[in-house]
């Protein structure tokens, strides 16, 4: 049986020393960066870059929501069955990473095909929602870890779009923020090697 403290709410300033709980909250932050970035700006950088109209990139904008709607359905049960998750997670990174690596060096001949890129990226926020779930043992840890990655991820993500119009006002144009999107998708590849071990939390913080 657990110890009691696993339940008490200190234990959020515990998952510091969990390389489970760190590697949810990294994967869980990227993708909110990521996600919350394409759904303030993409419309604005398809524009600038790929020559859409804005009709056109209202579109593909709800494109992106439409695809992530199946990814969303199937990534539970897949985290649930598949052994390793770290090739589920590094579908989603790859997905986000190719879609912005194809805006920022051939946007316009293939435009729908690196929104629909963009928009299998966001696999990776049901995946991390599911993960909280199945990388506990408790309630009290469950609940710990999602109030530990949650709040921070979604801190994180609203600063996104911000740092995103940030870069592109200072830069004058969409290379610097494509760039930045695209080195915190790459970032998650570090959190998908951890999380391919079916590590517990409570395992890692009764050690």
């Amino acid at each position: 049986m657990y110890r009691s403290w696993l339940v008490a709410p200190a234990v959020v300033t515990r998952l510091r020393r969990s390389s489970a709980a760190l590697s949810i909250t990294a994967l869980f932050s990227s993708s909110a960066i990521c996600t919350y970035a394409a759904f303030a700006w993409l419309p604005e950088i398809l524009q600038d870059v790929a020559g859409s109209t804005p009709t056109e990139a209202g579109v593909l904008l709800a494109v992106t929501g439409v695809i992530s709607v199946p990814g969303a359905l199937i990534a539970p049960l897949l985290v649930l069955r598949l052994r390793n998750v770290g090739w589920l997670i590094a579908v989603g990174v790859l997905s986000f990473a190719f879609g912005y690596l194809g805006l920022l060096l051939a946007p316009a001949p293939l435009t729908l095909l690196w929104v629909l890129l963009i928009g299998c990226g966001s696999i990776l926020f049901p995946v991390c929602l599911v993960l909280i779930n199945v990388r506990t043992r408790t309630h009290g840890g469950t609940v710990a870890l999602s109030g530990f990655a949650q709040g921070t991820a979604y801190a994180l993500g609203a600063l996104g779009p911000l740092l995103v119009g940030l870069l592109h006002d200072a830069s004058g144009g969409w290379t610097l923020p494509l760039l930045f999107l695209l080195a915190v998708t790459l970032a998650a590849a570090i959190p998908a090697v951890t999380l391919g071990r079916p590590t517990f939390v409570e395992d890692e913080l009764g050690r």
